[in-house]
């Protein structure tokens, strides 16, 4: 087939009408809101409340009902260190901004940047950069102007823009209801039988993960760790108060991490000291005893699940007020 002028342009204009349906098909809440949509949501619940918790799936360790605390959640899936800084700087430029922000991190998320086009996490950093935009935040998030451009041409891409028809196709034809997640995050635990296949599916991926980070930016640990000292000092800055928490991962799995000397672990500790320094409240859970065998209070390898995390805010609760000597209860 010989290309014209004409065949070229119609190609053009079908490329252009295609990638318009998928940006549209972005950005339409057919199965619940969405994902910016959830985010704003959350945002909307920060008014007024104490405390907010920030970091990726690992938000789920805090449970504010459990530690008695008028409290918002603010984390989500995925959520990096640099996005961590983005949020707190918009939290704070509101009025009457909590007292006590929780930010949940590990040794693992000091190698997380969704800005990096080689790692999973580009739908997460646009569905971040869709948020801030509708707030009129349009800065780049360290200088992420590629997912800052694409968030707009392309909001949604692979599962994130495929799920929500999927589900709405099933409501439709079938009559089936979207499934609710929060009941697998809330009742699944761990077969004892099945954890040492969980840990190795979890090393290899962070593994390839880690790869993929010394090949393309070698710099992003340095870069992670220098993201949340500033978040700590804006939350010092403004008068409240910066809670690091380090929650659990399965035993089976942290001993692996710490074992194979990642670098991770002590570059980690080295950070803990240094917001230490910079008045962070630390509550390191890394090594603790008490699920040191409670699978029953994992769902997977990484995440506490709702009876492991109410556990969990409790002993958080605790050394909250005892180290940090600060009173959290909420109660009547």
């Amino acid at each position: 087939m010989r290309w014209t002028v004409r065949s070229a342009l119609l190609f053009l204009a079908l490329g252009a009408m295609v990638l318009g349906a998928l940006n549209l098909a972005g950005r339409v809440p057919v199965a619940g809101p969405t994902a910016p949509q959830f985010m704003q949501d959350r945002f909307a619940a920060i008014a007024g409340s104490k405390a907010v918790s920030l970091g990726g799936s690992i938000g789920t360790a805090v449970d504010f009902d459990a530690m008695c605390l008028n409290g918002a959640e603010f984390y989500n899936n995925g959520q990096d260190p640099f996005e961590i800084e983005a949020l707190v700087e918009l939290i704070l430029a509101r009025p009457a901004p909590p007292e006590l922000f929780f930010v949940v991190v590990t040794p693992t998320s000091l190698s997380h940047d969704n800005g990096l086009p080689a790692l999973a996490g580009a739908n997460r950093r646009r569905t971040t950069y869709r948020f801030l935009h509708g707030e009129g935040r349009w800065d780049p998030i360290a200088g992420d102007w590629r997912q800052a451009f694409l968030s707009e041409a392309m909001p949604a891409i692979g599962h994130d823009l495929r799920d929500p028809w999927h589900e709405a196709l099933l409501r439709l034809w079938q009559g089936r209801p979207a499934p609710d997640r929060a009941i697998d995050t809330d009742t699944r635990t761990i077969d004892p039988r099945t954890a040492e296949r969980l840990v190795d599916t979890q090393l290899a991926q962070w593994r390839e993960d880690a790869h993929k980070v010394a090949y393309y930016d070698p710099g992003v640990p340095d870069r992670a760790s220098a993201s949340l000292l500033r978040t700590v000092m804006q939350v010092e800055a403004s008068g409240s108060r910066a809670v690091i928490v380090v929650p659990p991962y399965l035993d089976e799995l942290r001993r692996e991490v710490s074992s194979r000397r990642w670098g991770q672990t002590e570059r980690f500790d080295r950070l803990l000291d240094r917001l230490a320094d910079r008045g962070a409240i630390i509550a390191d859970f890394w090594n603790t005893e008490e699920f040191a065998a409670r699978f029953e209070y994992f769902r997977d390898a990484t995440h506490l699940n709702a009876p492991g995390a109410r556990e969990f805010s409790r002993m958080l609760a605790a050394k909250i007020q005892r180290d940090g000597r600060v009173p959290l209860s909420d109660c009547v």
